[in-house]
């Protein structure tokens, strides 16, 4: 069963309905999403073919995964402080890296493009690669990276330029906890939020959770203003955020246990 057969099947994707719109490019089907970095900031259009990102985590990895990791969500909080500042103003170049992993470039016909998911998938495929030997010296850092998708798709969450695509995942291998925000469901350090900034259903942006209470969490966040508060007005950054629980749809769990291993 491909993705798309899997999202039908789980009643996750509905043919036709507002979350997407589809525009053929020769024999591809281009799937597009809204995301936004802040609820007052503007949308910004992602255009992008899910089946070359599907095709990219099946044939881009490696014959085997790397071990299952329990400190894997600390771990990936850690990297994404190291991109801490980033903008598509003072590092276009990074900001590119982020989206080239999935074939993307850093500006299109609809304008930039977003990188709020693609920075976070961006962030564990380096946490996995940063803890290995380099096993392809010469090789580019985005063919390295590339060999992991697998490992990231396998243990923790569907590494993706959508979070749309993050949250169906997520929900079909009861990887998802809905916003609740009491003391027995507080989202945990490495976790990962999504946002519906407009209160339609639809995931528009995503971050990362560095801490969490009953009434707010602790986020970095790619794709954001570079302020706590307000509007986008610095064409994206990757900032810290603290957010009510007003606009969350909900977590993707990073931490569960695989049932093949032992803690």
């Amino acid at each position: 069963m491909n993705r798309r057969e899997f999202l039908t099947a789980s009643g996750a994707l509905a043919v036709g309905s507002a979350l997407f719109s589809g525009q053929c490019r020769g024999s591809t089907q281009y799937v597009s999403e809204r995301q936004k970095g802040d609820p007052d900031a503007k949308y910004e259009r992602l255009s992008f073919d899910p089946d070359k990102i599907q095709n990219l985590i099946g044939t881009a990895t490696k014959a085997a995964f790397e071990p299952w990791n329990k400190d894997f969500p600390g771990k990936l909080v850690a990297t994404a402080e190291s991109f801490l500042g980033v903008s598509r103003v003072t590092a276009p170049d990074q900001v590119t890296s982020f989206l080239q992993l999935f074939d993307l470039p850093f500006k299109d016909s609809n304008g930039p493009v977003p990188f709020c998911a693609a920075g976070i998938s961006y962030c564990a495929l380096t946490t996995i690669l940063s803890g290995l030997p380099v096993n392809r010296p010469g090789a580019d850092k985005t063919t390295l990276l590339r060999q992991y998708f697998g490992d990231i798709d396998h243990y923790y969450f569907y590494p993706t330029v959508s979070c749309q695509d993050m949250y169906f995942i997520a929900a079909g291998r009861h990887r998802w906890q809905a916003k609740s925000p009491t003391k027995q469901k507080l989202p945990k350090p490495g976790w990962i939020v999504l946002f519906d900034w407009s209160n339609t259903g639809r995931a528009d942006h995503c971050g990362l959770i560095t801490s969490g209470n009953s009434s707010e969490i602790s986020t970095i966040e790619f794709n954001t203003s570079g302020l706590a508060g307000g509007s986008q007005r610095d064409g994206g950054t990757v900032s810290r955020k603290t957010r009510p629980y007003t606009h969350v749809k909900g977590f993707i769990i990073t931490d569960k246990v695989p049932t093949s291993q032992t803690v």
